[in-house]
């Protein structure tokens, strides 16, 4: 069984750098997560706060747990 993918818009809160459908699994803990996002915004992962938005910007979830995998939050494409 493969994983599923979702595309999901990251935001440097600070900076306002923003990179837009980014892919991973559901199956990706949100540790991994900040880990990739490193990459693109320079901050340190142990840094990060990740914070769930939907479609409207409104925050569903304001501090995701390192060690839940990104379904636990019931994110969808």
């Amino acid at each position: 069984m493969t994983a599923t993918l979702v595309k999901i818009n990251l935001v440097h809160a600070a900076s306002g750098t923003c990179v837009t459908e980014k892919r991973y699994t559901k199956d990706q803990t949100i540790e991994a997560i900040k880990r990739n996002a490193e990459s693109h915004f320079g901050t340190s992962a142990d840094q990060m706060i990740l914070k769930l938005k939907d479609l409207h910007g409104n925050v569903v979830e304001s501090d995701m747990k390192n060690e839940k995998m990104l379904g636990y939050y019931q994110i969808e494409d």
